[in-house]
């Protein structure tokens, strides 16, 4: 699966990004956060999912990851699985994708995400998904384009030729 801002795939129809200022927070430093989403790219997949990558002083702060289907679809999605197999429940809801080198715990940011994720947020989250969907499918060639064809040993009138 590869990701890419949502911007850069559907241009202005992409919500704007998200920021905060953060004050006074004994678990977050000073600073404006800012949140980019990122959507799958592959036409092929439905994974249904984002990766957020959350930046504050021009510094990769923390990467969630977030699918809003419920586990059944997950583990229906990759193919059935072993129901004890943990990977599927990082794929429905928040989990932690990368945690960067920074004073900042993994769970502080995933607690700030899940503080600040509404409905309006899920809801433009998944038609942005939509969006880049639509944009990154292959395109199918009409069938009234499809070549005429031709058939074997027409005689061919051009240049004054008459080949068979």
């Amino acid at each position: 699966m590869n990701f890419a801002p949502a911007e850069s795939i559907i241009g202005n129809k992409a919500h704007p990004m998200r920021s905060l200022e953060i004050i006074g927070n004994p678990s977050l430093p000073h600073g404006i956060y800012y949140f980019f989403d990122l959507y799958c790219t592959d036409p092929e997949c439905d994974c249904r999912k984002i990766i957020m990558e959350i930046v504050s002083e021009n510094e990769l702060v923390g990467q969630i990851h977030y699918g809003w289907e419920s586990v059944e679809y997950y583990r229906k999605w990759m193919g059935g699985g072993d129901p004890s197999d943990t990977m599927v429940d990082d794929m429905a809801g928040l989990s932690n994708a990368f945690s960067p080198v920074t004073d900042i715990p993994s769970d502080v940011i995933l607690d700030l995400v899940g503080g600040l994720l509404d409905e309006t947020w899920i809801q433009k989250i998944k038609e942005n998904y939509a969006l880049v969907k639509a944009a990154t499918k292959k395109p199918q060639r009409p069938s009234n384009l499809s070549r005429p064809r031709l058939k074997r040993n027409k005689k061919f009138k051009g240049a004054g030729s008459t080949r068979k």
